[in-house]
């Protein structure tokens, strides 16, 4: 990886580049790839952004300003300032945005640090400092036009083909309800307060053992209070960084502070209606972890964790069901 001269010396003057360290994969199509950049004592981390249409089909990008998947939306979220204003949530700080001659982004930014070691008591600390955030901005949202809307609905889309396939293997019948539920869900989500969501908000993207600061805004909009507290929960168990026995405590702990959070703000909202999307949409935006966590296998170790998971996301459906409000 060769870092352009004026680049460097934009974020680190004249000290020279010692060390380029590649981090994690570039899976979504927006993602070129992810450096810590070394100079002297001080680093930073590189993002290169850019539109390829024939990238990854769960995670794709698009020239649209308008779509959910627009490429250029997290540099625009920066250079905006809005992600300033997400207290007490905090984004890296933006050392440097550079248009490149082949059409990328260079997004410089400060080093996040290393993630903290996760406990139930702290991601329920991290869902009230989510609350208090999101209960703010719902009272006055962000309305900038490159702020993706109709994001959930966008992901459940995208992923209907590796629903479906699977409606006759194992949880079928679990599957089947949820999925038949679909459009009472969304527009229980529509008729939800909306706020600024992040829409990955998961350990991977949380670092901080105190004051909780978050990466990876390419998805940033409007959408409903709740969905971000919801995925919190499954994808920490998806992805290792709690074990599924805990599901159970961490859903509860998660749910109880974000809502503390939210009463914190003074934000007038239905609880029971909170909790339905809260436990109705994560259900359903997971309805295609089955049939790729049994295409996988339980030797394969996600999706080992998958399948001990999905029990978790049939009760959050269950449990959901009596919560229902006609519209």
């Amino acid at each position: 990886m060769n870092v352009p001269q004026a680049e460097a010396e934009a974020v680190f003057g004249a000290a020279e580049i010692t060390a380029v360290e590649p981090l994690g994969d570039a899976t979504p199509a927006a993602t070129g790839g992810v450096w810590r950049v070394r100079a002297g004592p001080a680093d930073a981390i590189l993002k290169v952004i850019r539109h390829d249409p024939g990238g990854n089909e769960r995670w794709p990008s698009s020239e649209d300003a308008a779509d959910p998947y627009y490429w250029r939306r997290e540099p625009l979220a920066y250079a905006s300032g809005l992600l300033d204003g997400i207290s007490p949530l905090k984004a890296p700080r933006g050392l440097l945005c550079a248009d490149r001659p082949d059409g990328s982004v260079a997004l410089w930014l400060e080093d996040a640090g290393a993630h903290p070691e996760w406990t139930v008591r702290r991601l329920g600390e991290v869902a009230r400092d989510l609350g208090r955030m999101q209960g703010r901005l719902a009272q006055a949202p962000p309305s900038e036009p490159w702020l993706s809307r109709g994001w959930f609905r966008a992901y459940l889309d995208l992923r209907a083909r590796w629903v479906e396939p699977y409606l006759d293997g194992p949880y079928a019948d679990d599957v089947t309800q949820i999925w038949a539920q679909r459009d009472e869900i969304l527009a229980a989500v529509d008729a939800a307060p909306q706020t600024f969501c992040h829409f990955d908000f998961y350990p991977s993207n949380l670092f901080g053992a105190d004051a909780t600061t978050v990466i990876d805004w390419a998805y940033c909009g409007l959408g409903a209070i709740g969905l971000d507290a919801g995925n919190l929960v499954p994808d920490a168990i998806f992805d290792g960084f709690v074990a599924a026995g805990q599901g159970p405590e961490l859903r509860e702990a998660v749910w109880d502070a974000y809502r503390a959070g939210l009463v914190d703000t003074g934000l007038d909202f239905d609880e029971q209606a909170l909790r339905y999307v809260f436990l109705a949409a994560t259900a359903l935006k997971y309805t295609w972890i089955p049939g790729t966590a049994f295409a996988r296998g339980p030797e394969d170790v996600l999706g080992g964790r998958w399948l001990e998971a999905i029990p978790l996301l049939v009760d959050w459906f269950r449990e959901a069901l009596p919560l229902r409000s006609p519209l």
